[in-house]
């Protein structure tokens, strides 16, 4: 029955993940792209009026436009895919929950449960303490600069820099890559929470300790 669970909840996973790649990659007209549309629309028309042969440079722009024009037309459906991604998010990480919530229970006679195991930010997302859906940030100085980022299922970080998103294998990595030194990166990241208030990667990863057990490293 877990695993089966397990593979549903893999699927729905996986799905979230393509469909906010999809999101990600619309582009939509700015004010100024769609002024400029409406120039190329109507040069075409006074050249085609005169029988003049529309030049390639401005039938490639215009299509160009138009295939943003279109992605601005769909706004309305992808709104709707983000708001179901968000509630599938939610519902897949309470669903995790209580699966390993479960499990857990189910290995209480098991002797040291889980104590000597380093707990990684994977496990934190497997057993529902985080999620990839939750607003994080990076910051190591309170005045000091800070990233937006994200969590990806297999432990890994996003950030949002001003050269461009950048991947990083560990919390710690991307705080020490960005900061230009040594820094620990449990103390660096940030939940930021619905009210507004931040919570520490550390603080959660020391509230699963006490409730679940394991080793602080």
């Amino acid at each position: 029955m877990d695993n089966k669970l397990q593979e549903h909840l893999d699927a729905i996973e996986r799905w979230i993940l393509e469909q906010r790649a999809n999101v990600s990659r619309v582009e939509v007209l700015t004010p100024e792209e769609r002024k400029q549309l409406s120039a190329v629309n109507k040069s075409i028309q006074q050249l085609t009026a005169l029988g003049v042969s529309i030049p390639d440079e401005l039938r490639q722009l215009k299509l160009k436009l138009s295939a943003k024009d279109v992605s601005s037309n769909r706004a309305e459906e992808y709104d709707q895919v983000k708001e179901l991604i968000g509630e599938l998010g939610i519902l897949m990480s309470s669903a995790k929950a209580v699966l390993n919530h479960t499990r857990e229970k189910a290995k209480t006679n098991t002797p040291n449960r889980g104590r000597n195991s380093e707990v990684s930010l994977a496990v934190l997302i497997d057993n529902g303490y985080v999620s990839i859906h939750d607003n994080m940030e990076l910051r190591w100085k309170k005045s000091g600069p800070a990233y937006k980022g994200s969590f990806n299922p297999d432990g890994s970080v996003t950030v949002h820099t001003p050269s461009g998103i950048k991947n990083f294998e560990t919390l710690s990595s991307a705080a020490m890559t960005l900061s230009n030194s040594s820094l620990n990166g449990w103390m660096c990241w940030w939940r930021i929470n619905p009210d507004g208030s931040r919570t520490s990667m550390k603080e959660i990863r020391s509230r699963y300790l006490s409730e679940v057990g394991g080793k602080d490293e």
